[in-house]
Parts: structure tokens; sequence; C-alpha cells
């Protein structure tokens, strides 16, 4: 049986801040694909898929977000 998680982010705006993924019973963690994740392939690409890491993709995003919340 597959469940879902919600992830809030806090460094984007209320529209955008809701991602999920889903996980099989396996305990195998799926980002799904959204807009927002077609927005991120490298960071995907690198953390998920290379060194196959949720902290790594986690931290790599929250800083992503900060820095463009900073800048912006």
């Amino acid at each position: 049986m597959a469940s879902s998680t919600k992830w809030e982010l806090l460094f984007i705006s209320a529209a955008d801040g809701t991602r999920q993924a889903s996980s099989s019973s396996g305990g195998k963690m799926q980002l799904l694909e959204t807009e927002f994740s077609r927005a991120i392939p490298e960071l995907i690409e690198l953390h998920l898929l290379r060194q196959d890491s949720i902290p790594a993709f986690l931290s790599a995003l929250t800083l992503d977000l900060f820095s463009r919340q900073t800048i912006a």
C-alpha cells in the first residue's frame, strides 16, 4: 500500500508551499512530478538520483529557496 507525505516549505509562497511525495510499502520515497520539481532538475539529479540522499536534497532545496527569497 502506498502512502503520501506533504512537505511544507517555509521559503516559498503559500500558493506553492506544498510539495508531495509518495512512498511504497518497501519504504522508497518518490517525488511526484510537478511544475516545481521540473524547475529543480539539478538538485534532483545530484542528491536523489546520484547520492540517494533525501536529507541532502532537502538541505540543498532549503538553501536554494532561502537564497531566492533573500536575493529577490
